[in-house]
């Protein structure tokens, strides 16, 4: 790339980047985030939580690097901006990789601009069943850290540049181990079609990636939880994450979509790149059908559980960023032939239509999203930090099941809640416990049958919870507090209330 080229890439990200963080979105303190960010404050300070059965006895036995480096950097710098530094790099390291992906299957600098455009402004549900996550998200993660490390590896990967590629996916099993796995199987898959270019180079790059990528893999390996009750342990997931793992219950809009995307793939074939770099994507495509194939038999037909916890669903990310690139050169080179010119002005307008209902429609209203650099503190965090103001470290609190982020605020032991209990994928131990304490706080045996059922029921539930119900789990957990919603009272001593919740102590 000569200078001029150099400064209008320099100017792209900058303005792109800027457009994709106020179209996202930004907030410091996330849902999804709730659960490991507790346990950053757990590594700083190993006497809180201690009767968490989530945070001190699950958590610390996970394989969750990225967060505990973290927890190490926010003692050093301030959390929200730690934060937010690594929200812009990942979006910076994905325009980037998108671009450059595109540039080394096509050599054009058209299709390079106008794919990153298309990854960032196609937020809506092309390409993304739920069992994947989306590219872009409101939140500093190390799953949206790793997706442009593993679309640059892809990169280098296609370039013949092994050893790099293998020292990228090395990188991104320590933010994002499943995901990752998708693309080493993936690369695997490829040699194994390739046999024949196995050599001392790949050999090298193999050795590189196992010396990089050991601890994480070992300490995966070495954390299985044992499920102690398997149905039991299907039928949590079911309820709790089936939009992740099991592609029956996704919406048909979603696999409608995402099959659209595979047709437009395909036809877009009818331009490749050189004969190397086309074989390759030809090769991991089918290679990423046997995988989604492997992992639909193995999750609803006939489910095992270390494909369960491979997550491959989510590798569909990968494959989203390669269809809309080829796409995209499609369209662009379609418009030099007459009678190309109207399929490729239909999937325009097919892209464009899925980039622009969702600024009318859904949960992503609107262009603009609002950019928070501190959480803003409503009922629920007052109350959460007067839980930590007014008790002592090793309280234990049942409260409302679906409410985000006690521990977080509170730095107080939470009695079980529904969102960090998603955690269960990963622990038979952690699942056969939470279901005993869902039943305590729902007031419900745990055979519900959908998510919807359980959600009603258990609000109920919890509604109905009396002084002899606080006082049996007390005995049993022991179970120091309690935080019901208003106008709710109990006949327990009253510590501390606003407009919208009461804490009562046992």
């Amino acid at each position: 790339m000569n200078r001029k080229d150099i400064f209008i890439l320099f100017a792209f990200v900058i303005i792109i980047t800027a457009f994709s963080i106020f179209n996202t979105g930004y907030e410091p303190v996330h849902s999804d985030e709730i659960t490991y960010l507790s346990i950053m404050k757990y590594h700083d300070d190993p006497s809180l939580y201690s009767k968490d059965f989530l945070i001190s006895q699950i958590l610390p036995g996970l394989p969750i690097p990225f967060y505990t480096l973290m927890g190490f950097m926010s003692g050093y710098i301030n959390q929200d901006l730690l934060f937010l530094s690594v929200f812009v790099i990942t979006r910076v390291l994905l325009v980037l990789s998108v671009f450059f992906l595109a540039q080394t299957l096509f050599k054009n600098k058209n299709v390079s601009y106008w794919s990153v455009i298309a990854v960032l402004i196609i937020r809506g549900n092309i390409g993304m069943v739920p069992g994947s996550y989306d590219i872009l998200d409101r939140i500093a993660s190390p799953f949206f850290l790793a997706a442009p490390i593993l679309l640059f590896s892809l990169t280098f990967f296609l370039k013949s540049r092994y050893t790099i590629s293998s020292f990228l996916l090395a990188a991104s099993f320590y933010l994002h181990t499943t995901t990752s796995i998708f693309l080493l199987l993936l690369y695997g898959f490829y040699f194994l079609i390739n046999f024949k270019k196995i050599n001392k180079k790949v050999i090298l790059s193999f050795i590189v990636f196992l010396a990089l990528a050991f601890p994480i893999l070992f300490k995966s390996l070495m954390t299985k939880s044992p499920v102690l009750n398997f149905d039991q342990w299907i039928h949590f997931l079911t309820l709790r994450v089936s939009g992740h793992f099991f592609p029956t219950t996704w919406p048909f809009i979603n696999t409608s979509l995402f099959f659209i995307l595979v047709a437009m793939f395909i036809v877009s074939l009818r331009y490749k790149p050189d004969k190397t770099k086309s074989n390759k994507v030809i090769v991991l495509s089918w290679g990423t059908l046997l995988l989604l194939s492997i992992s639909f038999i193995f999750t609803e037909i006939h489910p095992v559980i270390p494909v369960i916890q491979a997550s491959l669903f989510r590798g569909i990310v990968i494959f989203r960023v390669i269809a809309l690139i080829f796409v995209i050169n499609f369209i662009i080179a379609s418009f030099k032939y007459n009678y190309r010119k109207i399929l490729a002005s239909g999937m325009a307008m097919f892209l464009v239509s899925t980039a622009v209902v969702p600024i009318f429609t859904g949960e992503q209203k609107g262009l603009f999203s609002d950019v928070n650099i501190s959480k803003e503190k409503g009922l629920w965090e007052d109350v959460s930090l007067k839980a930590k103001e007014l008790t002592q470290k090793d309280s234990l609190f049942i409260t409302p099941p679906f409410s985000l982020g006690f521990t977080f605020f509170s730095e107080r032991s939470e009695f079980i809640n529904w969102k960090t209990s998603g955690v269960g994928v990963y622990s038979g131990k952690f699942v056969a416990e939470a279901v005993k304490r869902f039943k305590v706080v729902c007031k419900h045996e745990f055979d519900f049958s959908t998510r919807t059922e359980l959600v009603e029921e258990c609000k109920k539930g919890y509604e109905r919870l009396n002084k002899e119900d606080f006082e049996l789990a007390k005995e049993e957990y022991g179970i120091t507090h309690i935080i019901v919603e208003r106008p709710k009272q109990l006949n327990l001593s009253l510590i501390y209330e606003n407009e919208g919740y009461r804490i009562y102590e046992l």
